[in-house]
């Protein structure tokens, strides 16, 4: 399988004053990694955009600032997910780590 170098530019929001989401796009440039440092490496970069829209249900629980939730989306959205290696909800089992309290409460 062949590497791409994704390089993201400056993220800007984009709104839609009648929704409580907020939406924020993402510009990017792709390139194979076998090219970057060559002649053809600005031929062959292609230019994308990502739009990555959180919504208000997830807003007032998150409670990010600006700054932290532009990571969250970038980094959720960057992500390329394959359904098929997500379990179905139903009997699905999950391990997770507790936190254990030091102390006399």
């Amino acid at each position: 399988m062949k590497a791409k170098r994704i390089i993201f530019g400056t993220p800007t929001e984009i709104a839609n004053p009648a929704d409580l989401s907020r939406s924020f796009l993402f510009p990017f440039s792709c390139v194979d990694t076998d090219l970057v440092g060559s002649p053809e490496e600005v031929r062959c970069t292609s230019q994308h955009r990502l739009i990555v829209t959180v919504d208000h249900h997830l807003l007032l629980p998150w409670e990010f600032a600006d700054p932290e939730l532009i990571k969250v989306a970038l980094y959720s959205g960057a992500r390329p997910y394959d359904p098929s290696r997500i379990v179905e909800p139903e009997g699905a089992t999950f391990e997770v780590q507790e936190e254990r309290r030091i102390g006399y409460i």
